[in-house]
């Protein structure tokens, strides 16, 4: 009876009973999935300790870091944060989640490094900072030619624990090794680490021990282009012929020895970027990126076009690097705030610095654009508090000094300007003509037109060697005006105009331009500025 009298109900109710239960289960299942933890695929990799407790075997892990680093942020699906980041909490005391969250990153890995005559020991531990979950700890030994193997092996274990599905490039990269024996592999990590201390003497050191890796390894197409990328930051620094030439011969060779490997094409368009060659140098980025989009030249080809008063082409270019590295990346970051600031942008490009120097406090580039910035806006005590930042974190830095010069240049205390820029070691045209322009106001033209000469020179013959730079054009129209040959001062800032250089701030604060600003063509050019920011604002597509 009961059973009928159910059955009765369930025929002339079903529909609502069936309604019901896949009500229910729909409302399960959306609880059950809100409530799973989601995988995050962010990480930082904190700098493996050296458990040899010897300062001349740090290059070891460090550089091991680095290249743990450099293959795990070619992988699209993971978010890694950059070495910069990631180096500034070497030795730190900090508690891993204070890390982790402040960089609003879910994984943390850490390491231990052992090496041993032949072998080498590595201990790592991945762990989920928000699920307070250790994933894995694990133990990787071998002989040091095994490193690869042992990378390849950690970074499996990494992105098999994350859900991470690998696609053939990124296998591919995971799974190479460009040194044949690790002999020559250690003088490559010699190398980096004197390299990225980044000045010229230690440029120089880092090629003798890419020199002693070829003598191992001579047909390695890697080493010579990172021996190009060493000369052409000494050429930079230095403008001697020589390292010019030796650049683009290692960059040369980098491609004939392989011409699939995209860091010698990388490397040509460095040198060429540094010369000047704008053109050339966009069609190698462009080139490298064909070969493998991982690693190409993306961020270059940017910067070149915003060097051309190309914005919008600029913005195109900063869509194609992946988000994770232009918002971990120092001078990319940099680069597309500036962007932003130029469209009158800039409380999106005062927030993206924010968020950079949130990231990196001890970072150069972050510190130097408020710097320049509050320098724009005449806030003259907030610029000094992030010259001070710099002078702290940098006291020797050549770079720091020329900021600093630069900022006491701007604010007309010429004094103190002078003696800053004195202390650079290797000045660039900007420092020559503000040293020029300074001893001009103090002691007449004697000394200022000898110097004001070497760089007309270097400038023009810069630009007779096939030099493209807005920039260029600038300085010599600076030139001029320091000399007080206003029309020659005119026709090449119209010049630099033409070429791209869009920064009306400067024009308008810099003391070496102060005897154009009474003359109507000054004002013109500035209209002319603003016109082109106002239409490359139309054309542009925010992101």
């Amino acid at each position: 009876m009961k059973i009928k009298i159910l059955y009765e109900f369930f025929k002339k109710y079903y529909i609502i009973v069936l309604i019901s239960i896949i009500s229910f289960l729909i409302s399960f299942s959306i609880y059950f999935n809100f409530n799973q933890p989601k995988i995050d695929k962010s990480l930082i990799v904190l700098p493996f300790l050296n458990l040899q407790n010897n300062s001349k075997s740090n290059y070891f892990s460090d550089g091991i870091t680095e290249d743990l680093i450099a293959k795990l942020s070619t992988i699209q699906e993971l978010n890694v944060i950059s070495r910069e980041v990631s180096l500034q909490y070497e030795d730190t005391k900090k508690p891993f989640e204070e890390i982790a969250r402040k960089h609003e990153l879910s994984n943390i890995l850490t390491g231990e490094i052992i090496e041993k005559e032949d072998s080498i020991f590595i201990k790592c531990e991945f762990k989920n900072i928000y699920l307070d979950k250790i994933n894995w700890k694990k133990e990787f030994f071998g002989l040091k030619n095994d490193i690869p193997q042992i990378q390849s092996k950690l970074i499996k274990q990494i992105v098999g624990s994350l859900n991470v599905k690998l696609n053939l490039s990124e296998r591919k990269i995971i799974n190479s090794s460009h040194f044949k024996n690790f002999d020559s592999y250690n003088y490559y990590l010699k190398g980096n680490f004197e390299f990225n201390k980044r000045t010229f003497e230690n440029y120089d050191i880092s090629i003798n021990y890419y020199n002693k890796a070829l003598q191992l390894d001579p047909f390695n197409s890697k080493i010579y282009s990172l021996i190009s990328n060493s000369y052409g930051e000494m050429y930079n620094l230095n403008k001697h012929e020589i390292y010019k030439d030796l650049a683009i011969s290692a960059s040369e060779r980098a491609i004939k020895i392989n011409s699939k490997y995209p860091g010698g094409y990388l490397s040509r368009a460095n040198i060429l970027t540094i010369l000047g060659h704008l053109n050339e140098a966009y069609r190698f980025n462009i080139k490298a990126s064909e070969i493998n989009s991982l690693v190409g030249g993306n961020e270059s080809n940017a910067l070149i076009a915003q060097w051309r008063g190309d914005l919008s082409e600029a913005l195109n270019w900063y869509k194609k690097i992946p988000k994770k590295d232009v918002h971990h990346e120092g001078k990319a970051l940099v680069e597309l705030s500036n962007i932003y600031y130029l469209l009158g942008k800039k409380e999106k490009a005062i927030d993206l610095m924010d968020f950079g120097l949130k990231n990196q406090p001890n970072s150069f580039y972050y510190n130097r654009f408020f710097v320049i910035h509050e320098s724009f806006v005449k806030n003259k005590d907030n610029a000094k508090k992030y010259i001070y930042r710099l002078q702290r974190l940098r006291p020797n830095d050549s770079r720091v000094n020329s900021i600093t010069g630069l900022y006491y240049l701007w604010f007309r205390d010429y004094n103190k300007s002078l003696s800053y820029f004195q202390k650079v070691k290797y000045p660039w045209f900007e420092d020559k003509i503000a040293i020029a322009f300074i001893l001009r106001q103090k002691w007449g033209k004697k000394w200022s037109d000898t110097i004001l000469k070497e760089v007309l020179d270097e400038c023009n013959k810069r630009i007779e060697d096939g030099d493209e730079m807005s920039l260029t054009r600038y300085y010599i129209s600076m030139v001029f005006s320091i000399q007080e040959d206003i029309e020659k001062a005119f026709i090449w800032l119209e010049k630099s105009v033409d070429e791209g250089f869009l920064w009306t701030d400067y024009l308008e604060i810099d003391p070496r331009f102060d005897i154009l600003r009474n003359d109507k063509r000054f004002n013109s050019i500035l209209q002319k500025i603003n016109l082109k920011l106002k239409e490359e604002n139309n054309e542009i597509d925010f992101f």
